[in-house]
């Protein structure tokens, strides 16, 4: 009979993240530093015009809602590499980002269906390529808006 996990941080989405994995053997470290990545993307959300002091438009919510939509996707596909950093670029650019040793690997959401991939690496030439986005079943959409930090700020029309 294996123990129920035990947690020490009041976070919901921290607990949330871990408690996905169907495991009650959880690296909370890991967990934490995806729901950091998640909590980083929610807060693009309240980002206004001239948010860069250059003129920059505040952020598509749609953008933001489908870059949050595929941080839960690459979560679910490999939860042991969690980025490191996601960034907002002037123009509505959403960026998630790797540092894995000398290797830097950057996947860039836009208002299409498709991903764009670098990755840099020393002494070889960088790698650019896209993917399409994963598709968000009705039960994903459901769970995104069920997030206790996203609220329902993920409307039916963003589907």
């Amino acid at each position: 009979m294996s123990a129920a996990p035990t947690w020490t941080s009041q976070d919901a989405e921290y607990a949330r993240f871990a408690t996905a994995q169907g495991s009650t053997v959880i690296n909370a470290g890991i967990a934490k530093q995806w729901a950091g990545r998640l909590t980083e993307l929610l807060r693009l959300r309240d980002y206004q015009d001239n948010w860069d002091g250059f003129g920059a438009q505040a952020p598509d919510p749609f953008i933001v809602d489908t870059a949050i939509a595929f941080l839960h996707a690459l979560r679910d596909r490999d939860f042991t590499d969690p980025p490191q950093r996601v960034t907002l670029s002037p123009d509505g650019l959403v960026a998630i980002e790797w540092q894995i040793g000398a290797e830097f690997i950057r996947a860039e959401i836009g208002d299409g269906n498709d991903v764009e991939w670098m990755r840099a690496r020393p002494g070889e030439e960088t790698d650019f390529w896209t993917e399409p986005l994963p598709q968000m079943g009705e039960q994903a959409w459901q769970q995104l808006r069920r997030s206790p930090a996203a609220g329902a700020a993920v409307s039916a029309s963003a589907r």
